[in-house]
């Protein structure tokens, strides 16, 4: 897996290559990711429903529902 770094809706989403692994870091802070050993698709365990081919997509679609849960959160108070 290579080092790659994008904005995605303001927020920071980074994957550090390391030599048999990688970090994502999203705004500077780690998230705990996985790999489905069957099709070997990405994942993150606070957000293992929406699995994807890309780490990085996955790492967008997280940044996407944390905003629509603060959304909602907000609208509620």
């Amino acid at each position: 897996m290579k080092s790659k770094k994008v904005e995605h809706n303001g927020h920071k989403i980074e994957v550090a290559a390391r030599a048999h692994d990688a970090d994502l870091l999203i705004d500077g802070e780690p998230v705990r990711w996985g790999q489905f050993s069957g099709d070997g698709q990405f994942f993150l365990y606070r957000y293992a429903y929406d699995p994807d081919d890309s780490l990085i997509e996955v790492a967008r679609r997280y940044v996407e529902y944390r905003e629509r849960v603060e959304q909602h959160r907000a609208a509620e108070e």
